[in-house]
């Protein structure tokens, strides 16, 4: 339950983000809000990757860099569906709709699975050293010293695991954005560039 509230922070900001990425790409045009908004994205990222290794003490920075997360992707969301719409006739806004969504889906999947599949592998790579310490063989307070040392190691481990992993998404994040910009085709009917 802990975990989930935790991401709740995330989840609460991503529509806040889409109504307010309608409401701003109305405005100011499709592009110009997706891409602000993966930029947002990109800058939670980046905050995220300097969490302290205790982040229990740090639930302001935690909700904070969250929501700055949050909100830039939830901002994607309008943009894209509308100049989508916009691209294509009315009978078929539904089907549309339902590939954009599917899209999204399917860029969410395989990106979790990419970056988590290249964090379980850098993860391996920093702790493939490590000699698990047993009880067997050794007095009660060196079992502990050992015990301790090598809980270190692995939480470092997992901290710089889980820095690259935030600084990879924001890259992604990044490199979305340049790809928005650069998208030319069709782009005077979806929206103001």
């Amino acid at each position: 339950l802990p975990a989930a509230l935790v991401l709740g922070r995330f989840l609460i900001a991503l529509p806040v983000g889409a109504v307010l990425g309608g409401w701003l790409a109305r405005r100011l045009g499709d592009r110009l809000v997706a891409v602000a908004g993966l930029l947002v994205a990109a800058a939670g990222y980046a905050l995220m990757s300097r969490w302290p290794l205790n982040l229990g003490d740090h639930q302001l920075l935690l909700t904070v860099d969250l929501v700055v997360a949050g909100l830039g992707l939830g901002l994607v969301i309008a943009p894209v569906s509308s100049a989508v719409l916009r691209l294509t006739p009315p009978a078929q806004h539904g089907v549309a709709s339902a590939a954009v969504v599917v899209a999204r889906m399917m860029g969410m999947l395989i990106g979790i699975a990419g970056v988590s599949a290249w964090g379980f592998h850098r993860f391996q790579s920093l702790t493939a050293h490590l000699d698990t310490p047993l009880p067997f063989g050794v007095d009660a307070v060196t079992y502990a010293r050992r015990l301790a040392e090598y809980t270190a190691k692995v939480n470092s481990a997992l901290h710089v695991e889980y820095t690259e992993m935030f600084l990879v998404t924001a890259v992604i994040c990044v490199a979305g954005a340049a790809v928005a910009l650069r998208v030319t085709a069709g782009a005077g009917r979806a929206g103001r560039a």
